[in-house]
């Protein structure tokens, strides 16, 4: 049996889908705010957006790189320099 992957161990994603191209201008500025450690809640202020709204833009973004958690998130952002 493999070992259990490490929630330190994130690779990039691959396929055409899961790149960062993929992303809208809106989901890059939310993809932003989740490196900052931002819950659904303030993102939503932040950006003027319902709590609702900001959660559907964040699975968009899980399911565009192809991860999932927001942690992951946080981590590929911050490898691939977006953390602002």
């Amino acid at each position: 049996m493999p070992a259990a992957r490490r929630s330190t161990d994130v690779q990039q994603p691959t396929g055409r889908s899961s790149h960062l191209e993929s992303l809208s201008k809106r989901e890059l500025e939310v993809l932003h705010l989740v490196a900052d450690g931002m819950t659904n809640r303030k993102i939503g202020s932040e950006l003027g957006i319902t709590e609702r709204t900001a959660r559907e833009h964040v699975a968009r973004i899980l399911l565009k790189l192809g991860i999932q958690s927001r942690v992951e998130a946080a981590v590929i952002a911050t490898k691939w320099q977006l953390k602002h």
